[in-house]
This record gives structure tokens, C-alpha cells and sequence, in this order.
């Protein structure tokens, strides 16, 4: 493992091949892992929602998007970092 995250009651950790793996309490889908997800170099958790960047730069986020936190805006790119509140 390369990197942890904790949210809420979950935890999401990327492994040495970049594989996401989230577990815990999945009220609202931040631990469904999209399909297809390319390997992550970095990731974080909030409360209800999980963001990760791929190793092409692409930050995708998912779960609860109740105040658009996981609406990432289309053309940001390359990100290098990531943080969740």
C-alpha cells in the first residue's frame, strides 16, 4: 500500500500496481470503486465521498454529491494532488 485515506466511517487505500480499494460503510456509494478506473497515484476521502487521481493526471470522484463536490469540472487537467474536506 502507497497510500490511505479515511472518511466517514471508510477507508481507501491504493495499492503498489495502483489499484483502488476502498471498505467500510457505503451509505452513499464512496466506496464503489468505478469500473474501468485507471491506476491512482494519490487519493482522498471525505465525509461521504471519495477522490482519486489517475496516473494520466484525471480526477475522478465519486459517492455522496450533495453540494456538487463530485462534479469535477471537464478539462482540469493534469492534477497532481488531491484533498477532501
Amino acid at each position: 500500500v502507497v497510500a490511505v485515506a479515511a472518511g466517514s466511517y471508510y477507508t481507501c487505500a491504493v495499492t503498489v500496481d495502483g489499484e483502488l480499494v476502498c471498505f467500510g460503510r457505503n451509505r452513499y456509494g464512496q466506496c464503489d470503486v468505478p469500473t474501468g478506473l485507471r491506476p491512482v497515484v494519490a487519493v482522498a476521502a471525505g465525509s461521504y465521498y471519495t477522490c482519486a487521481v489517475t496516473v494520466d493526471g484525471e480526477l475522478v470522484c465519486f459517492g455522496r454529491n450533495r453540494y456538487g463536490q463530485c462534479d469535477v469540472p471537464t478539462g482540469l487537467r493534469p492534477v497532481v494532488a488531491v484533498a477532501a474536506g
